[in-house]
């Protein structure tokens, strides 16, 4: 039987994240940053800052008075950060803090007269930083380098380049220790690069072959890669989903995939998805009909049919197909139609494909038929659900001109999720209400909306952290990325909290003639969805995001069957 294992820490290191945020934002406030070198060893991300006004340079000379320029994560020599400083350049630091602190033990076993060791790779950016600081350390890249300390009297300070392999910075410490004695080792590997060669280890137990995914002048995907060959594991390097043998990985039963420190998640999802797909990795058959649903917006439909039912059941209304199928299609038609423009927007989007082009016409088809299914409703409903549509549409569109700050919808700080959910919520509760005759209580209707707008609301907040890097770097302007994760994930607590309070609140005080308890089933299933994210997403993205629609279609069939 053939198995895709992943590695659980693939993907950006928070050093890389950083760089990227500081790039990002500054870039929000000035027309063009420059960076000394690439700032992320992945092209696509690079060609996708290029668009965002970030732009690598490889020389100073091509940098001009009041320019801004970003010292990568690496960090810099401190007579190229000087020379910056001199010709009145602007600087914007995003060393990693993990390397910051090599260079203050640096200065503070300088100034105690130690001798410094640094464990690194020659002309490796961060390398050059460090020996900068240390003009008179001594650099060694392997164990016979060894014999180029001197052993005396003198105290030996001995540090690693952030990216270097964990298991022969120790071999090297302990020789260096029984020659010379008086060692004193810092273990300045960045965890999460001995986490991702550590687990690599476990995975080679298993694998009978491991695909790396990383730039080709990336040092820790490079060291990733060098672990893996000396297993004697076949050992396939490769920047995106493009580079893959297929026809070599045929041969291979259990595949392991992990991914250096500047690797995007998507890229990682992408390499997934193709060695998946060409190997025949044997999914259950439900696991295949749950990604269908899942991945063509079907399911995403579903749950906004299960909340236009459970609003006119709330409402009273006599449960009418026509409302719940024209906003099943709204959904479908909308999330299609921004997916489509999202993958335009990218560098090496399918942009033309067959799939694509096929998807374009389904959107297309689904609009016209949900304003088809209500136009004999009348003017107001079918103007409302034309102009929800338009609006959905609308968001991913640039209108105004690039030299404004907001362009479109979608650069409105976290603007994403909420126009997601009045869109939503407006189909589901409003649009039903303009095709009635009777009088409806405006609380009754404010509380329906509600109702519809707290779960869309969190299920795009809980979704968000699976593109999170994607929405940062094509200017997306998700909540998660306005307030940060760990922000985001307090909010979805309280507003959990805040649901449920309205739902004890409409019953208590009888403002819907059902038993609204049922959709109590709703948040609950929202706050496992909370406690299943975790640093695993990605091996646990298909879970999360099925279970927040399927308890939406789960309340709705309980309070209709009730």
């Amino acid at each position: 039987m053939k198995r895709v294992l992943l590695a659980r820490n693939a993907g950006f290191c928070s050093g890389v994240q950083r760089a990227v945020s500081l790039a990002l934002k500054a870039a929000k406030q000035s027309r063009k940053i420059y960076t000394l070198g690439e700032i992320i060893h992945n092209r696509q991300v690079v060609e996708m800052l290029k668009k965002r006004g970030i732009v690598p340079i490889n020389e100073i000379s091509e940098l001009k008075a009041g320019d801004t320029v970003l010292v990568r994560s690496h960090g810099v020599e401190r007579g190229v950060r000087e020379e910056l400083k001199r010709r009145n350049i602007n600087i914007i630091d995003s060393t990693c803090p993990k390397v910051q602190r090599i260079h203050s033990i640096l200065k503070r076993y300088m100034a105690r007269g130690a001798r410094i060791v640094i464990f690194g790779d020659k002309g490796h950016p961060e390398v050059k930083a460090l020996c900068s600081e240390a003009p008179d350390s001594i650099l060694i890249s392997s164990v016979e380098d060894i014999e180029k300390v001197p052993c005396d009297r003198k105290p030996i300070c001995l540090v690693a380049q952030t990216t270097q392999n964990k298991k022969q910075f120790d071999e090297i410490a302990r020789i260096l220790t029984e020659r010379c004695g008086n060692v004193e080792k810092f273990d300045t590997i960045c965890q999460s690069t001995s986490e991702r060669q550590s687990e690599l280890q476990e995975l080679l137990k298993e694998a009978d072959a491991v695909v790396v995914v990383g730039g080709t002048n990336s040092a820790n995907t490079r060291r990733l890669a060098e672990i893996s060959e000396s297993s004697g594991k076949p050992t396939y390097r490769i920047e995106t989903a493009s580079d893959l043998d297929i026809e070599r990985l045929k041969n291979h039963n259990t595949i392991a995939v992990t991914a250096g420190a500047s690797t995007p998640n998507w890229v990682i999802k992408d390499v997934l998805r193709r060695i998946r797909s060409a190997v025949g990795e044997r999914l259950s058959f439900w696991r295949l009909i749950l990604m269908f649903f899942v991945y063509s917006n079907i399911l995403a439909s579903l749950s906004a049919a299960a909340l236009t039912t459970i609003s006119l059941l709330l409402l009273d209304i006599p449960l009418n197909l026509a409302f719940i199928f024209a906003s099943a299609l709204y959904v479908f038609a909308v999330h299609t139609a921004n997916q489509l423009l999202a993958i335009r927007e990218e560098p090496f989007g399918e942009k033309s494909s067959v799939v694509s082009y096929l998807r374009g016409i389904l959107a297309g088809a689904s609009a016209i038929a949900s304003v088809l299914l209500l136009y004999q409703y009348g003017f107001a409903t079918t103007a409302f659900l034309i102009l929800a549509i338009v609006a959905g549409l609308l968001y991913g569109v640039d209108i105004l001109p690039a030299r404004l700050v907001l362009r479109s919808l979608k650069d409105i700080p976290g603007s994403k999720e909420i126009f997601c959910a009045i869109g939503w919520a407006s189909v589901a509760s409003i649009l039903p209400i303009l095709a009635q005759e009777v009088y409806l209580a405006i609380t009754k209707i404010i509380a329906a909306f509600a109702l519809a707008f707290f779960p869309v609301y969190l299920r795009s907040l809980l979704l968000d952290v699976r593109q999170i890097e994607k929405d940062r770097l094509m200017g997306r302007e998700a909540t998660i990325l306005a307030l940060g994760s760990q922000a985001t994930r307090r909010i979805v607590t309280l507003l959990i909290g805040g649901w449920i309070a309205l739902l004890l609140a409409c019953e208590l005080f009888g403002i819907f003639g059902r038993n609204v308890l049922l959709i109590l089933v709703m948040p609950l299933g929202f706050v496992l969805t909370l406690l299943l994210q975790s640093s695993r997403f990605l091996q646990r993205e298909l879970a999360i995001e099925s279970l927040l629609d399927i308890t939406i279609i789960a309340s709705s069939t309980l309070i209709l069957l009730w």
